[in-house]
């Protein structure tokens, strides 16, 4: 018998979708900035494809504090991020809130 990709038996994946309200209606984001930190460390960043899907793969299974900050330059900041991921994770939908408009100087 033999296994293929055996390193992926005690690796993690961790992974989403984004999403915003755009025109009235909930379309996929591409281009959102997925950035991933290990222990309040920079660890890895990925960017959402065409269909606002993102992913961090092959990592370590360690016991740590993960946490996936996603950010959009027009759609703006999420309201979910996720925290303390020991498994492999399928995030699901993370809804981009538009970044608070910032008042002119007078």
């Amino acid at each position: 018998m033999h296994y293929r990709n055996p390193h992926r038996f005690n690796r993690l994946v961790v992974g989403g979708s984004i999403v915003a309200e755009i025109q009235y209606r909930r379309e996929c984001v591409e281009g959102a900035r997925a950035r991933l930190y290990r222990d309040g460390q920079f660890n890895e960043e990925s960017s959402s494809d065409g269909f606002g899907d993102f992913k961090f793969a092959d990592l370590p299974v360690a016991d740590a504090d993960w946490r996936v900050m996603v950010s959009h330059l027009v759609h703006g900041q999420p309201l979910y991020c996720a925290r303390g991921v020991l498994q492999s994770l399928c995030m699901g939908e993370m809804s981009l809130s538009p970044a608070p408009a910032v008042p002119a100087a007078v």
